[in-house]
């Protein structure tokens, strides 16, 4: 029963790296369904949206130049610069549109300026791209660990589904990398134990070392 899993949870995330031999295509497809999501995007755009961005130039799980906006967004909002905060915003989804923070630094922001139509336009696709992780399990086993492509998803799915990170732990058996996220449910103040599938961001990295 565990090798059938094990195969099933491999053909659930082996299309994360279909792409890899031609990341030119990778990058036109990309390009593509950003466009498409932009104006009608459906859970099947998001879901192939993630699978195509780690097989871009784009894609670094680590160290990414989104991440690199973070603080200076998080001062603009401090200082109540709303505009200079979206700029911001706007600017990490350009270069990558699964940035998760970026949509709700800029949904907030625009909040903050009235403009009702932009703030839903992000706080959509944020909840679209909280369902497209959401989707990949119930993160109760390794089995059916949440899969993720990056630190800042599982950052900022875990702070969007109303959880507090006590503990975060890496382990692996036959299956590969997981991390265990000890958290607190905000509403329940229940504590329970996630799993999240890192291997995909854990190969990049370690694809990345000097050799």
């Amino acid at each position: 029963m565990r090798i059938i899993i094990t195969l099933i949870a491999c053909l659930l995330f082996t299309s994360l790296v279909a792409y890899g031999a031609d990341t030119k295509q990778s990058e036109k497809r990309y390009q593509s369904l950003v466009e498409k999501i932009k104006t009608n995007g459906t859970a099947k755009d998001f879901s192939e949206l993630r699978q195509i961005f780690v097989n871009t130039k784009r894609y670094n799980p680590y160290n990414s130049k989104e991440e690199t906006l973070r603080a200076p967004m998080a001062k603009a909002m401090g200082a109540k610069k709303w505009k200079k905060c979206i700029s911001l915003a706007e600017k990490a989804l350009d270069y990558n549109y699964l940035y998760i923070r970026g949509h709700l630094n800029a949904a907030y922001c625009y909040s903050k300026l009235e403009n009702k139509n932009k703030e839903k336009f992000h706080a959509n696709i944020l909840k679209s791209l909280i369902k497209a992780i959401a989707d990949t399990g119930d993160g109760k086993s390794p089995e059916s660990a949440f899969k993720t492509i990056s630190v800042n998803e599982v950052q900022s799915f875990l702070l969007l589904s109303g959880y507090i990170v006590k503990q975060q732990a890496l382990i692996q058996d036959e299956l590969g990398r997981f991390d265990l996220m000890t958290v607190t449910d905000r509403q329940t103040n229940e504590e329970l134990g996630l799993y999240f599938d890192v291997n995909v961001q854990m190969g990049q990295f370690l694809k990345n070392l000097p050799k």
